[in-house]
C-alpha cells in the first residue's frame, strides 16, 4: 500500500491490523512520513474547526518548502490546496455521509487540561504517568493508567481520558462503554457524551450518536454548535 493510502485510511479508520502496524512503523522510521501525518492531521483540524485563515497561513508555511519535499509531500501539499478550494463554501468533503470521514473530520482528541491542578495525595504518581503517556501520544499505556487511576480513586475525568485513548487506538466499542459511565453531574460530562457520540457514529450506531448529539446541540456548552453541524451532515 502506497504511503498516502495509508495516511489516509489511518484517518478514515479503515486500516487492518496489518496496515496499522506498517503505519506505526513508518511513523518511528521514517520522518519524511511522521511530518506529512502530522501536517494532515493539522490541514484537517484546521478545517474542522472552521479557520480559513489558519489553513492560508499553514499552507503558505509549507509552500516555503515545496520544491525541496518529497514526491509524497507534495501530494498532500496539492490536496491540501484542493481543500482550501471548498473551505466557507459547499464544506463537499464533509457533506459525505460515510461514517469513518465524519469520524476523521471532526475527532480530535481531548487536551490534557487536568494535570496542573492535580496535587499530592496517593494517586499523585498514577496522574502523572497517566497524563505524561497520554501527551506524548502513548495512548496504550495511557489507557491503562486512566483505568488503574479511576479504580483507585474514583475521579470522573479519568473515564473521559480513557475513553478518549481508547478512541485513539481504534477500540471505539470499549470507547463507548467507558464513557457511557461518566457521571451526568460532573462538568466534563458533554465532552464525555460528545466523544462518545463519536464512537457510536464510528460503529455504525447512528440513532444512538443522533440521540447524544442532538441533547448536546439544545445544551448550552460549547459543544452545541458543532454538534448541531454534525446533526445536519448525518
Amino acid at each position: 500500500m502506497k504511503h498516502e493510502e495509508l495516511i489516509t485510511g489511518y484517518f478514515e479508520g479503515t486500516l487492518t491490523a496489518e496496515q496499522q502496524r506498517a503505519f506505526e512503523q513508518l511513523l518511528v522510521t521514517d520522518a519524511a512520513f511522521a511530518r506529512e501525518v502530522e501536517f494532515q492531521r493539522e490541514v484537517r483540524q484546521a478545517i474542522v474547526l472552521n479557520e480559513r485563515a489558519q489553513l492560508k497561513q499553514l499552507l503558505r508555511n509549507h509552500e516555503q518548502t515545496k520544491h525541496n519535499a518529497t514526491p509524497r509531500l507534495r501530494w498532500w501539499l496539492g490536496a491540501a490546496a484542493a481543500v482550501l478550494l471548498v473551505v466557507g463554501g459547499t464544506w463537499l468533503w464533509l457533506r459525505t455521509s460515510s461514517a469513518p470521514v465524519l469520524y476523521a473530520a471532526y475527532y480530535q482528541a481531548y487536551p490534557n487540561t487536568v494535570l496542573p491542578t492535580v496535587r499530592g495525595g496517593a494517586s499523585e504518581s498514577t496522574a502523572q504517568a497517566a497524563f505524561r503517556a497520554y501527551d506524548r501520544a502513548d495512548y496504550a499505556n495511557a489507557e491503562k493508567s486512566f483505568e488503574t487511576l479511576y479504580r483507585d480513586t474514583g475521579e470522573a475525568y479519568a473515564l473521559l481520558y480513557r475513553g478518549v485513548s481508547l478512541l485513539e487506538l481504534g477500540r471505539f466499542a470499549d470507547a463507548d462503554s467507558v464513557l457511557a459511565q461518566y457521571p451526568a453531574h460532573q462538568p466534563l460530562h458533554g465532552y464525555a457524551c460528545w466523544y462518545r457520540a463519536l464512537a457510536l457514529l464510528r460503529l455504525g450506531e447512528r440513532a444512538q450518536a443522533h440521540e447524544l448529539l442532538r441533547e448536546l446541540a439544545q445544551g448550552t456548552t460549547p459543544l452545541g454548535q458543532t454538534a448541531r453541524e454534525l446533526l445536519s451532515r448525518l
